[in-house]
């Protein structure tokens, strides 16, 4: 899943342009490197969610496959 849909996925962004704003403003690294909102997430990348105030690491320990995925989840 795209980097931008799977922060917007755990609800650290509520939209989606929110999460690949911060990405290209740099606010997101991902193994302490830049990255696009492109990005594939894989298993075990660890995540780096920057503010003025907060820092958040995520750890990803399942990746969402694809939007079936999240259906089958909400239902």
């Amino acid at each position: 899943m795209r980097l931008d849909l799977y922060l917007k996925y755990l609800g650290i962004f509520k939209r989606r342009t929110l999460a690949r704003e911060a990405i290209d403003k740099n606010r997101v690294r991902i193994h302490d490197q830049l990255i696009k909102p492109s990005y594939q997430v894989k298993p075990q990348d660890i995540i780096d969610v920057y503010s003025k105030t907060h820092q958040l690491r995520l750890r990803v320990l399942n990746p969402i496959d694809n939007y079936e995925t999240i259906f089958n989840r909400q239902t």
